[in-house]
């Protein structure tokens, strides 16, 4: 497993993409309208759906987020077959 990045939840992606492009300077790597990504950071509008909390708790709170992680396929099947 391997770390891939974080997700951020925001109320309104534009102006959160424009702020990070802005003041940080980052680069735009994919656009999916609701889900930006500048590589290791993504924004996600809509948070609610993709994680399954209460919308008026994304709405309120400046603290959503995650970190995800991503696992090679190919490696954890070798795991699983060492301790068959």
């Amino acid at each position: 497993m391997r770390y891939s990045g974080v997700c951020i939840a925001v109320k309104d992606v534009k102006r959160s993409k424009e702020f990070y492009q802005e003041i940080f300077g980052l680069k735009v790597y994919t656009d999916y309208g609701i889900n930006v990504s500048f590589g290791p950071i993504s924004l996600q509008q809509e948070f609610d759906w993709l994680v399954g909390v209460p919308k008026e708790s994304i709405m309120e709170k400046s603290n959503n987020m995650e970190l995800y992680f991503e696992e090679d396929e190919t490696a954890s099947r070798d795991v699983r077959k060492k301790g068959s």
